[in-house]
C-alpha cells in the first residue's frame, strides 16, 4: 500500500517534466533597467519564437523619411517624445506566431507610469520588429526600468 502513492507521485512528476520540455511557454516576462542606445538582451522564448534583443531610442530615427513622419504625425515636439522599440527575434518554424509586446515602463519604486502594447507575426524567419510610443517628455526622467511582458499565439 506505501508504493501506490509514491508510484502515483512519481508519475505525476515524470508526466509534467515531460509536458514543460515538449511545449515552450507562451508567455514570459523580463525587467530590464532603462537604457538607450544599446541592445538589451532578452533571451526570452515564448512557444518558437526567441526574442534575442530589444534596443530603445529617444527620438524619430530616419533622416527627411522620419521628419515627414513627424510633420505628419500629431506629436508635439514641446512636449511628447516618441521613444521607438526595435526587437530582434526569430521563429525557426513554418507555422506563423503572433507575439504581443507590452511594455510597461516603470519608477525607481517599481510603479506603473507609461505602457503600450503592439504585436509582430513571424513565420520561420528572423527579422528585428519596430514600435514606436509617444509620451509626454515630462515621463522620461522618471522611466527608471521596462518591464516587457511576451505572449505568443498561433496565428
Amino acid at each position: 500500500m506505501r508504493r501506490l502513492p509514491l508510484l502515483v507521485a512519481l508519475v505525476l512528476l515524470g508526466s509534467a517534466a515531460l509536458a514543460a520540455g515538449q511545449t515552450p511557454p507562451l508567455q514570459a516576462e523580463k525587467t530590464l533597467a532603462y537604457k538607450t542606445g544599446e541592445g538589451l538582451t532578452l533571451d526570452v522564448k515564448v512557444g518558437p519564437v526567441k526574442i534575442h534583443k530589444v534596443m530603445i531610442t529617444v527620438g524619430i530615427p530616419g533622416g527627411v523619411g522620419a521628419a515627414m513622419r513627424a510633420k505628419v504625425s500629431k506629436v508635439d515636439p514641446l512636449v511628447q517624445e516618441t521613444l521607438t522599440f526595435v526587437f530582434d527575434a526569430e521563429n525557426p518554424e513554418k507555422i506563423d506566431y503572433n507575439v504581443t509586446y507590452s511594455v510597461e515602463f516603470l519608477n525607481s519604486k517599481g510603479e506603473l507610469i507609461d505602457r503600450f502594447s503592439d504585436k509582430a507575426g513571424y513565420e520561420a524567419e528572423a527579422k528585428t520588429s519596430k514600435f514606436e510610443h509617444v509620451t509626454l517628455k515630462a515621463v522620461l526622467p522618471l522611466i527608471d526600468k521596462v518591464r516587457i511582458k511576451f505572449q505568443a499565439a498561433v496565428d
